[in-house]
């Protein structure tokens, strides 16, 4: 017999009425930095971590920070890759506009 929890239909419907990162990292469904920036914590909370591995490289965060770092995501625990997700959408809200025309 399985039983439902209330609050995992809760986060099932934000999820739906929500922003999602698509899980192939395709040309086609390309993200872009005012995407990340449009994320709201929720979102990036319930995000699996291949998404939140997309959405940091997307984001810059690597080259921003430190260039081993890209070559490491896969391996950071869940925890840490919440945390550089917030930065990273943190740093596309900063920078707005910029990041559109490729300034930095």
């Amino acid at each position: 017999m399985t039983v439902k929890s209330p609050a995992r239909d809760e986060r099932g419907a934000v999820l739906e009425d929500s922003w999602r990162i698509p899980a192939q990292c395709d040309k086609a469904d390309a993200l872009d930095k005012s995407d990340i920036a449009a994320v709201s914590a929720t979102v990036i909370n319930d995000m699996t971590c291949d998404e939140l591995v997309r959405m940091i490289r997307v984001a810059n965060l690597p080259a921003l920070l430190h260039s081993a770092l890209d070559q490491h995501l896969p391996f950071y625990d869940r925890t840490m890759l919440m945390r550089l997700a917030h930065l990273a959408q943190r740093c596309c809200r900063t920078q707005g506009p910029a990041w559109e025309c490729g300034h930095r």
